[in-house]
């Protein structure tokens, strides 16, 4: 009897140390007329709550790792709207937490996701359109976040920055991916990405047009990023412009119609005589009032800052201008200009008369250019090339 005695308290111990089991992730269905706030609130962590067709307008903290959705979790099909004076906070224990699938329409003020030191949020399917405000739409990490998605979202006609994030603090593993922006108005210098302070991160497969108050994206304070594969066309100012950064490849974009205004350092692409480290490579340059400038700011462009391999043609000033204040010799050899015969201007391909003899893309002073491609590269762009532009003799 002692034996089965102990043996029963021995059973009984064990069984009280097997850990309870995990209590499933749940799903909780708002309705019309239901409070979204409310099913966070009631939420747990990793719970699912999904919104159902119909219009709201709610002020929402999200302080925990839950997905919010709509019914069908794409704007494209779905009927969940969300309207008036948005805005989403997220604080700093909503680590994980999804956003997707809402339709963002005829908002009256900032749509802001305001990240504090969160991490691993996802922003995805979303669209923002008719944004009426002076911010933008999404507001990301004030203070820092790492590992961010922002995916496949759409934007029509805001008159704010359709994806903005101000950080005193660095973020890192960001994707903006797959996003579409059409029509970014406003007054000062709204842009489609204004990003300042991001590292370890890429942004591409984004579509940006109609920017028709400044810039595609506007880039300051980057470390080891990646921006590939962007279409960027019909800009009122630069397409894509990277200040005070390093370790930045810019490869594989279409580049169009941009500087409408015909800012005289400002091109396709711009960057500052501060960034270093700088690779352009793979890009199409193509109509745009200027292809690639440095700016015309202090110091001198870095040695390691390449721009090879692009097919850089039909541009109206320069397919490739230096206006760095200090000088230095940018490398610009190995692309293609627009004709067999190399790039032109005063600075370009001339005769040991003097005359020029090149017939691409004019180059400015402080520019080596020397040897260049004497075709395009084989490239496929993403779109048609403008008509009357591309000259292969």
């Amino acid at each position: 009897m002692k034996k089965l005695l102990i043996l029963a308290i021995v059973l009984t111990l064990a069984l009280s140390l097997v850990a309870a089991p995990a209590v499933a992730a749940a799903e909780i269905y708002v309705g019309p007329g239901d409070s979204i706030q409310a099913a966070i609130d009631a939420a747990s962590p990793g719970d699912t709550i999904i919104v159902a067709v119909g219009t709201y307008t709610e002020q929402l903290t999200v302080n925990k790792s839950v997905t919010l959705i709509s019914d069908t979790g794409d704007y494209r099909t779905t009927g969940t709207i969300l309207t008036g004076a948005m805005r989403i906070r997220l604080t700093d224990s909503a680590g994980g937490a999804i956003i997707q699938g809402f339709r963002f329409e005829d908002i009256t003020s900032d749509v802001e996701f305001v990240s504090i030191c969160v991490d691993s949020i996802t922003i995805k399917a979303n669209s923002f359109k008719n944004i009426i405000s002076s911010g933008g739409v999404i507001i990301l990490s004030r203070w820092g976040s790492v590992n961010t998605a922002i995916q496949d979202n759409s934007f029509k006609d805001i008159t704010g920055h359709a994806v903005a994030m101000y950080s005193g603090a660095e973020d890192t593993g960001w994707h903006i991916i797959g996003n579409k922006i059409d029509g970014v108005t406003g007054t000062g210098n709204k842009s489609g990405f204004q990003l300042f302070g991001l590292s370890d991160s890429e942004i591409s497969n984004n579509e940006i047009s109609n920017c028709s108050i400044y810039a595609g994206m506007l880039l300051d304070g980057l470390e080891n990023v990646v921006i590939a594969d962007n279409i960027i066309k019909d800009t009122y100012r630069k397409g894509i412009q990277v200040a005070n950064s390093s370790n930045v490849v810019i490869e594989n974009n279409y580049i169009t119609n941009t500087n409408t205004s015909q800012r005289p350092d400002e091109g396709a692409i711009s960057i500052y005589p501060t960034a270093t480290n700088i690779q352009i490579v793979n890009n199409t340059l193509v109509g745009n009032y200027q292809g690639f400038t440095v700016r015309d700011k202090p110091g001198v462009v870095a040695p390691d800052v390449h721009v090879n391999f692009n097919n850089i043609y039909g541009n109206e000033g320069f397919g490739v201008g230096n206006f760095a204040q200090g000088g230095g010799i940018l490398d610009a050899t190995n692309n293609w200009w627009g004709h067999a015969s190399g790039p032109s201007g005063e600075h370009g391909r001339t005769n040991p008369a003097g005359k020029v003899v090149g017939k691409g893309d004019a180059v400015s002073n402080n520019v080596e250019w020397d040897p260049w491609l004497p075709q395009p590269i084989n490239l496929t762009p993403h779109e048609p090339v403008p008509p009357g532009l591309l000259h292969t003799k």
